[in-house]
């Protein structure tokens, strides 16, 4: 985790940037998440000293030399290892989603996977600028999502990706449905197509974020 302790009261040590996560500079967010870090930590501690002001237990500044006070900076260590590895967690899983094959690796399979990144990453451009559904159900793909890092969470970024998917997963189904009735001549087995259309509303369900 974020941060390192034998026993729960005990403050320990706490881990932040390429300490807690490394990874390569494909999306271009190891400074950012660095930042990111050292902003839940410094909200973590002011908040903890804002309380202990309140309290009378510090007169300001960050003050945790007695027992009260280490308590609640144990705690805030805590809120901050949880939220740091959200984070972190999400955004390894970005680098494997976002533009792994970008480095010209040799190879067919490589490079089948390359340019069907860039359709991928063209398609979901073109699909968020659909008026209502864009940004709604359809959002860029990863690498154009980690411009916003400033603004959103990564959590944020990985689950709008994800609602993307669901999207594109419904309408696949869709029009495999039309396709498949197309060709039967309108006949389609009933127990078949009502668990495709439940399949169906089940990925716009996800894509809608709910």
């Amino acid at each position: 985790g974020a941060m390192w302790t034998n026993k729960p009261s005990n403050v320990g040590v706490v881990l932040l940037g390429d300490a807690l996560h490394a990874f390569p500079p494909d999306l271009g967010q190891g400074v950012n998440s660095a930042l990111k870090d050292v902003s839940l930590l410094g909200d973590g501690l002011r908040n903890a000293t804002t309380n202990s002001v309140k309290e009378g237990t510090t007169s300001g500044g960050y003050s945790f030399g007695n027992d009260n006070g280490r308590d609640k900076l144990g705690s805030a260590l805590r809120s901050y290892e949880i939220e740091a590895t959200g984070e972190a967690t999400a955004l390894v899983r970005l680098m494997q989603l976002g533009s792994p094959y970008q480095y010209n690796q040799p190879g067919f399979r490589a490079q089948v996977a390359a340019k069907l990144m860039a359709a991928n990453l063209l398609l979901r451009l073109v699909l968020s600028q659909i008026p209502f559904l864009g940004n709604t159900i359809f959002f860029p793909q990863i690498a154009m999502l980690s411009q916003l890092s400033g603004s959103i969470s990564y959590r944020e970024m990985l689950s709008r990706a994800h609602r993307t998917s669901f999207a594109f997963a419904a309408v696949g189904i869709m029009v495999a449905l039309a396709c498949i009735k197309a060709f039967l001549g309108g006949e389609l087995n009933r127990t078949f197509g009502y668990w495709a259309v439940m399949a169906m509303w089940a990925c716009l369900w996800k894509a809608t974020g709910f």
